[in-house]
């Protein structure tokens, strides 16, 4: 297990604390009291998640104690949230209660496969629905203030999406006020508090990923990703090639699969954010016509050793002389910098603790074969 910290506030989320492995220690017992319409719904495809869910909620925060600050409660839907409630017991209810949450959502949101997803959930609040960050970050997608306001302006959208869904489920929650508040104005308990907190939280954090995917795509254009990759000697593999970027030659790599290597970093930096550090990133290796390979988007590599420098010789390495993690967990000015290798790790404790691409698909690892 990585040793794991709190991370500054960012632009979406603050990355939680998974504690470093401690005596076991008494937990707090959450009544799984999720809304009726995600008890009763049909049973979800992707029988593994639950296995998925239980994973993260048996190995994070590990020796948390019955006050531990990073959970918190709430007494009433509009007050502000309590630190040291606790870790929530790891039961298999609770387990069962979070994965039909999410399970149900992405349905209703038309995500036909959510492993994209659960790397991202158990990084930020290891599938506890009353985390909470010491920005104020909160529950299962540790929003921040700043994410919901965005996320709240699109629900209406959502809303009428849900509403026509052919899914009797989906169309029983498009007409619950309650899951559709506005939480942009509300305390953070508005997306913490059972029964419809956690609920709540799961939509906004799908609507995130939603938006910030659709941005990817357009900030690649802005940019002229694709453009500079082919100066770099890089080429998109031709349509139709079945094959994975990892069983392609180094220098070709499929469109797909880069996308979904960034789409993790972009739920913590923003799609922006990590698209003008990459734009910046490729500019530098033009400028020193240094060639570019898949083998510098590796972003499983060890990095330990930038830790050991001083500050002054690490900003004094070239771009060009550092793979794309390399350079963002140095020069990153927005989110974490080392969001995106965290990520990557959680993807590779799935597939050892669950198995191989039970809780994440080879498409996320899938531009190497790391």
């Amino acid at each position: 297990m990585t040793i794991p910290r709190f991370g500054a506030c960012l632009r979406f989320l603050c990355g939680l604390s998974l504690a470093v492995a401690l005596p076991a220690a008494a937990c707090t017992r959450a009544e799984p009291a999720i809304p009726e319409e995600y008890r009763t719904a049909l049973p979800a495809s992707g029988v593994r998640m639950g296995e998925c869910v239980a994973f993260g909620q048996r190995t994070t925060f590990i020796g948390a104690g019955p006050a531990d600050g990073r959970f918190a409660s709430c007494a009433a839907p509009h007050a502000e949230p309590f630190r040291g409630s606790g870790k929530p017991c790891a039961t298999t209810d609770y387990a069962e209660a979070v994965r039909r949450l999410i399970a149900v959502t992405a349905r209703c949101m038309g995500i036909e496969d959510v492993r994209p997803l659960l790397p991202t959930l158990i990084g930020e609040s290891g599938f506890f629905h009353n985390a909470f960050g010491p920005g104020g970050d909160a529950g299962l997608g540790q929003l921040t203030r700043i994410a919901l306001r965005e996320t709240s302006t699109h629900l209406a959208r959502f809303r009428a999406a849900w509403a026509a869904h052919p899914e009797r489920t989906c169309r029983r929650l498009a007409a619950r006020d309650e899951l559709w508040q506005d939480a942009a104005s509300a305390s953070s308990c508005s997306v913490i508090r059972m029964p419809w907190g956690p609920a709540r939280n799961v939509l906004h954090a799908f609507i995130l990923v939603h938006t910030e995917e659709q941005r990817l795509l357009a900030e690649f254009e802005t940019f002229g990703i694709h453009a500079k990759l082919a100066r770099l000697g890089m080429h998109p593999a031709p349509i139709p090639d079945l094959r994975r970027s990892w069983q392609l030659p180094d220098h070709v790599y499929r469109r797909e699969d880069l996308i979904g290597l960034l789409r993790t970093v972009a739920y913590n930096s923003g799609a922006r954010g990590i698209v003008a550090q990459l734009s910046a990133y490729l500019d530098a290796r033009i400028r020193a016509r240094a060639p570019l390979t898949k083998a510098h988007f590796n972003f499983k590599a060890d990095m330990a050793w930038l830790n050991r420098l001083p500050q002054a010789k690490v900003e004094a390495i070239p771009a060009a002389g550092l793979t794309f993690p390399e350079y963002a967990k140095t020069r990153l000015t927005i989110g974490h910098p080392g969001y995106g290798a965290d990520m990557m790790r959680w993807v590779y404790r799935f597939n050892e603790g669950v198995g191989q691409h039970a809780c994440s698909p080879s498409r996320i690892e899938g531009f190497l074969a790391l």
